[in-house]
């Protein structure tokens, strides 16, 4: 029931849903005689009525990294501390430099000279960011999934996955890997 005409020419389409790209039922293997029958699957079925390529794995879908790994985790209230440092850091800079350039406006005009620097004083310099790009995206993420379970009583985190969705261990004699289907 999907309407290709809702699918911009060229889309792609990934589904991490459960074996969308395996066509015959099997819970723990593919035998090596056996035809996967990939072109019978929900994932080319997609393809087909949607005219897009469609990304699916044969094998079941393992979610357990979308949260992070264990070390993302971890180091969630390590990563608070440094972004709330960095925060605080940020807030005496701005303080400083707008009592910087208040002074400055204020020499500049007992001086009537719009060029004029402050004596002895010079422009306050930014603070050094101590969290990374990283540490600032695991508490995002860490903060979406606290708000969404106070609000809604569930972690979804309005940030998406830290980390992809892999290929499950199973079933087996089938690749551990995303498969494109073209429409056909």
């Amino acid at each position: 029931m999907l309407k290709p005409e809702a699918f911009d020419l060229g889309a792609k389409v990934y589904s991490y849903a459960c074996r969308t790209g395996l066509g015959i039922q099997a819970d723990l293997q593919v035998g090596e005689d056996e035809d996967p029958l990939y072109e019978k699957s929900l994932a080319q079925l997609m393809a087909n009525s949607t005219q897009a390529t469609v990304w699916a794995f044969p094998r079941r879908s393992n979610y357990d990294q979308t949260y992070g790994d264990l070390s993302d985790r971890a180091g969630v209230e390590s990563a608070r501390g440094k972004v709330a440092a960095d925060e605080q850091a940020l807030d005496r800079y701005e303080l400083q430099l707008s009592g910087y350039r208040k002074r400055l406006t204020a020499y500049r005009l007992e001086k009537k000279d719009d060029n004029v620097l402050l004596p002895n004083e010079k422009v306050p310099l930014p603070p050094r960011k101590t969290a990374t790009a990283q540490d600032e995206a695991i508490v995002r993420h860490a903060d979406s999934r606290d708000k969404n379970d106070r609000l809604i009583g569930y972690p979804l985190d309005d940030e998406g996955a830290v980390r992809g969705v892999r290929a499950g261990d199973t079933p087996t004699g089938v690749p551990a890997t995303l498969r494109e289907y073209r429409p056909l």
